[in-house]
């Protein structure tokens, strides 16, 4: 239809007009000489300018209602926006307890307790959802990276592999652990996390229907930054594993 309103009509009215204007220069210089020569010239115009004006109007109709299928669109697509669907998928991260806002994360007397989540940051649900974390104190040196993520893993093991339904996770939803360790945390432990000589891990682990095999993040801390400072600003490191 647009192609007919924008390139048809306008070749044929454009078509039309040169003829007729061929015809307004033959009859300039060859006049009808009888009444059947000037008969038949006018009865060429008449055509022309009924073609004419049947070719406007018919373009003014196509034109109207192209113009009145663009409103439609324009209105569906303010009142339903098109939204881009991206599969859903987890991503997971540490928060302070709220009961612990502003304190600092590692404290005498007190266990280190952090809350790790996993949300779904796509645009459709994610169902069959999984969750194990923990918290681990390790002295510096005395195991790797790897070790301690295998150990871990091993630690859930029997957690994740449980046979029941994980909820569904709606977009911008997620599931979320409150951790801790088992035991507080003295004095002399806080004095070697923050001279480097034990890390505290973070680890967890999340899987779902469409991704059995699950993701997992390993994140430490450790060092005089650490010292006083809340979840979102202690300087985690990422584990190699």
């Amino acid at each position: 239809m647009s192609y007919l309103t924008d390139i048809g009509l306008p070749a044929a009215l454009a078509i039309i007009g040169v003829y007729m204007a061929y015809l307004g220069v033959d009859v300039t210089i060859h006049p009808p000489m009888d009444d059947k020569a000037k008969r038949s010239l006018k009865l060429k115009f008449i055509v022309c300018g009924a073609i004419i004006s049947l070719l406007t109007v018919t373009q003014g109709l196509l034109s109207s209602s192209n113009q009145h299928a663009l409103e439609v669109a324009m209105k569906d697509f303010k009142e339903k926006p098109m939204k881009l669907e991206i599969p859903g998928f987890l991503t997971g991260g540490l928060d302070q307890l709220e009961k612990d806002d502003g304190l600092p994360v590692f404290r005498v007397g007190v266990p280190i307790r952090i809350n790790t989540h996993w949300t779904n940051d796509g645009g459709t649900p994610i169902s069959g959802v999984k969750a194990a974390s923990r918290i681990w104190t390790i002295r510096t040196n005395s195991q790797t990276d790897a070790e301690t993520h295998s150990h871990f893993r091993k630690a859930i093991e029997n957690e994740i592999s449980k046979k029941y339904p994980g909820p569904i996770i709606n977009p911008g939803g997620g599931i979320y652990h409150t951790d801790q360790t088992e035991h507080p945390m003295s004095a002399p432990d806080i004095a070697d996390i923050t001279a480097g000589r034990i890390r505290v891990y973070v680890l967890s682990h999340a899987q779902w229907d469409s991704k059995p095999e699950g993701v997992d993040f390993c994140l430490f801390a450790t060092g005089p930054e650490t010292a006083k400072a809340t979840v979102d600003k202690i300087p985690w490191g990422g584990c190699e594993y």
